[in-house]
């Protein structure tokens, strides 16, 4: 018998009256091998076990370490940049103020400055918000002052009544005079676009100034093949009858101080616009004339 059968023995013996142990005498080999070898091989089992956890464990803690530390290296040796405020609403009491309200301040600015001072600070500052208003219903200046000529354009045509003549040319000649008178009651509307918005990088803002100019043309060659229809206008290019108008309407509204001095104290401005307005209409109109 050896050593360890003897152990087992004492020891089984010792615990049999308390624990009814079935085992006392082990008479099998089965028996005898279970109790020999059995508590060895559970044990390196349970060693092997709790030293591949303690392992995994380890690398775990090791990585998480040496991510955060490479993590901590990156953040000192990357310079710290301050964040642009993205495009949302503010969370001030500026809340209250729409963009027509926004519209409106950058009309008034526009009426006693030059564009180019009309700026998104100088708008807030008239409209008593933060600027970062702004921001959140229009994207930059471009946009604002985008929305500015838009709104213009809108109330112009409004104002504006078709002319009911009959012949084709006394509609042009009424067209004519409310350009001017457009011009009169906006006189900033033309630096406006051709200083701020149409070198503008914005294709919004392009496209927006090219819709403009193409309902204009498209007016102006409908009134012309009336024209050619009815006898009273001969036919000549849209585009170029749209420049010439706007260039001799806008120069009397550009150069207001130079024609008040030109035309003396004793004479009204008003009524020396009105009666320029009727020279250009009829400049136009007896110049389409059929010959």
């Amino acid at each position: 018998m050896g050593t360890m059968d003897l152990l087992y023995q004492q020891r089984a013996a010792r615990r049999a009256p308390h624990r009814g142990h079935a085992l006392a005498r082990p008479e099998s080999g089965y028996i005898r091998w279970h109790v020999r070898y059995y508590p060895v091989w559970i044990l390196g089992f349970q060693r092997g076990r709790w030293h591949r956890g303690r392992v995994a464990q380890s690398e775990k803690l090791r990585g998480g370490r040496v991510g955060a530390s490479k993590q901590a290296t990156a953040s000192r040796s990357r310079p710290v940049k301050a964040r642009r405020r993205a495009q949302g609403r503010p969370t001030d009491a500026a809340d209250t103020v729409g963009p027509e309200a926004l519209i409106k301040a950058a009309r008034e600015l526009l009426d006693r400055l030059p564009p180019a001072k009309v700026t998104r600070a100088a708008v807030a500052r008239h409209a008593g918000v933060d600027p970062s208003l702004i921001r959140y219903y229009f994207r930059d200046r471009d946009s604002l002052l985008l929305a500015v000529v838009e709104r213009i354009v809108a109330d112009g045509r409004a104002r504006y009544v078709p002319s009911q003549a009959a012949s084709a040319a006394e509609r042009l000649r009424d067209r004519v005079r409310a350009v001017f008178q457009f011009n009169a009651t906006y006189p900033f509307f033309h630096r406006l676009v051709t200083e701020e918005l149409a070198p503008s990088a914005s294709r919004e803002a392009r496209e927006a100034l090219q819709r403009m100019a193409g309902s204009a043309i498209a007016g102006y060659d409908e009134l012309l093949k009336e024209g050619l229809r009815d006898g009273s206008l001969r036919r000549v290019d849209p585009m170029l009858l749209h420049i010439a108008v706007t260039g001799m309407c806008e120069f009397f509204v550009s150069l207001g101080i130079v024609v008040k001095d030109a035309l003396g104290k004793g004479v009204s401005q008003p009524n020396a616009a009105k009666r320029y307005a009727d020279l250009v209409a009829s400049l136009v109109v007896d110049g389409l004339r059929p010959r």
